[in-house]
């Protein structure tokens, strides 16, 4: 398959005043909190690529019928205040099956609306904008958000104005380096053998760094990669560098990312760290069960001080204290349940819920982890 002590800007409160026509926010956001299913809802994904097959022989094998696209179906709230509702499609990348010529190219197509809750009454919702627009995928596996694909916009947050307040659009940029697609007909004997190589991942438990090694990972590498600011502007931008690595033998994830945003012209840097854990049911064949479990920390290094001499004799490589889940340190924790439906081996359609709990963290870091999971949503549920 396959997450401060300021006081909100001026902007952002009569943004959120200018909807709803009440006081300010219930809550800064940008205090640190602590909310259980800080990110919650429902996606829906239906693999079209993997069924609508091509039946002729001068595409790769394998590949979908030209013009195919997988649907991914959202309905998200986030930190209860910011609804996205809408969905994404991949468009698979077609390469001939001679020459690996690319026949149809690659990337993601976003049409997802942006609804903000009356946080002093949640049940009023007012529609405030989209993330539209597309970002193309290359022949290497990288994703290119600034590079639309052809009649499809630039990828970006258009936001509406809304009572005083000017409406504005702001985009997405930079690359992630996904996995390498595979190459096929004479190209393949062009690509060199998978290397043996180990990462070494490491977080804190006591105060005390326990590390884990994985072999082969697989990167997803984000370079300058820029989050539109939005959907109000007391969210602001945030620039993502690092990696989200892939271990393709227990499908899990271990995430080494920096996060760089501006808040009230102070600028912040967040380390966000840790694991995204694949469990299977044991009848999985049969009921197509499976869960992820988010175990993601900001700043772990300074909220995990050294906390004695017990710390000198903990373990530094042991699997279970790596994985083990702190929530009294700023965290995302909880879990995506999948229920996938197969035809043979292959995931054909997927149904996830999600009910990730927020632990000392603001609304702002809560949101930008949102935006990170929905510009990842195919590399991170495509097995």
């Amino acid at each position: 398959m396959i997450h401060f002590a300021l006081k909100p800007s001026t902007l952002g409160v009569l943004a959120i005043t200018a909807c709803f026509s009440v006081g300010t926010l219930a809550a800064s956001a940008s205090e640190p909190l602590s909310q259980k299913e800080a990110i919650k809802g429902n996606m829906k994904i239906d693999f079209k690529s993997r069924v609508q097959l091509s039946p002729g022989k001068d595409l790769a094998p394998g590949s979908a019928m030209p013009g195919v696209r997988d649907v991914y179906t959202l309905d998200l709230t986030v930190a209860e205040t910011t609804a996205f509702q809408g969905k994404i499609e991949r468009q698979p990348r077609l390469v001939s099956a001679t020459i690996g010529n690319e026949k149809q190219p690659g990337g993601l197509i976003y049409d997802v609306g942006l609804s903000l809750k009356n946080p002093q009454n949640l049940a009023q919702v007012k529609a405030v904008g989209k993330w539209t627009g597309s970002l193309s995928i290359d022949g290497s596996g990288v994703y290119h958000l600034d590079q639309p694909l052809a009649g499809s916009g630039a990828m970006r947050l258009a936001v509406d104005a809304v009572g005083a307040v000017q409406g504005f659009s702001t985009p997405f940029e930079g690359d992630i380096r996904g996995r390498e697609i595979k190459k096929h007909g004479l190209m393949a004997a062009m690509d060199k053998a998978k290397s043996d190589a180990m990462t070494s991942y490491q977080r804190y438990v006591n105060g005390k760094k326990v590390a884990i090694s994985v072999k082969n990972a697989d990167p997803m590498k984000f370079v300058n990669t820029l989050m539109a600011k939005g959907p109000v502007a007391i969210y602001p931008d945030a620039r993502v560098n690092g990696a989200m690595d892939f271990d393709p033998e227990t499908g899990n994830w271990y995430l080494q990312l920096t996060m760089d945003y501006s808040a009230e012209g102070q600028k912040m840097a967040d380390k966000i760290s840790g694991t995204v854990k694949w469990n299977e049911d044991p009848q999985r064949k049969q009921n197509g069960m499976g869960w992820y479990d988010f175990n993601v920390r900001w700043n772990e290094d300074k909220a995990n001080p050294p906390k004695g001499e017990a710390a000198a004799f903990q373990p530094t490589s042991d699997e279970s204290a790596f994985f083990a889940v702190d929530a009294t340190v700023p965290s995302v924790t909880g879990r995506a349940d999948y229920k996938d439906r197969f035809k043979g081996e292959t995931v054909v359609a997927s149904e996830i819920s999600y009910r990730l709990d927020a632990n000392q963290l603001s609304k702002v870091q809560i949101l930008n982890f949102a935006k990170l999971l929905m510009l990842v949503v195919g590399p991170f549920n495509d097995e």
